[in-house]
């Protein structure tokens, strides 16, 4: 299945709104045209499939924390998308963090339910956890506050930069 993230369905709007002014028809018929680019018989289909995509999805090539730390990236990346994912369904939890020096001193409420829900769903254990939460925090609160798209792109400056030490 295609993935679209949300840069490529917004280009894709931009490209038939240009279209449609410059051949003088309808948006909705450009819209359709740039589904048939696509694969899809119209815009609503290729809207429904967009509308079923993974929100968040890891590309392989991106490390969390660096390559010295975390021994099981899949497990760290899975609880940072539980944690986004159980984010977007409460949208009115707003996680606190208070942070001095890279150690968590406080968290509130509404952070230890995210944090009970992605470890859980993700089974990392508790041990992992006490010792990685300060990029866990992190990485979730620049994925929300950025966007994933602009999340991933830091973590990947970052892992050019220290691919040894980078921390998101």
């Amino acid at each position: 299945m295609t993935v679209f993230t949300d840069t490529a369905i917004e280009n894709m709007k931009r490209a038939a709104k240009k279209a449609a002014r410059a051949q003088g028809i309808p948006h909705a018929r450009a819209l359709d045209a740039e589904a048939a680019k696509h694969g899809f018989g119209n815009w609503s289909q290729l809207a429904a499939r967009a509308a079923r995509r993974p929100r968040y999805v890891f590309p392989d090539d991106v490390t969390i924390g660096g390559k010295l730390f975390f021994e099981d990236q899949g497990k760290f990346k899975a609880a940072i998308v539980a944690a986004l994912e159980w984010l977007d369904e409460h949208p009115g939890v707003k996680p606190g963090f208070t942070r001095i020096a890279n150690v968590v001193c406080n968290t509130d409420e509404d952070t230890v339910a995210m944090t009970r829900h992605a470890l859980a769903k993700a089974e990392v254990g508790q041990m992992l956890f006490q010792s990685d939460f300060v990029p866990f925090a992190m990485g979730v609160m620049t994925a929300r506050e950025r966007g994933w798209e602009e999340y991933i792109r830091l973590l990947r400056e970052k892992d050019a930069r220290q691919p040894e030490f980078s921390v998101i």
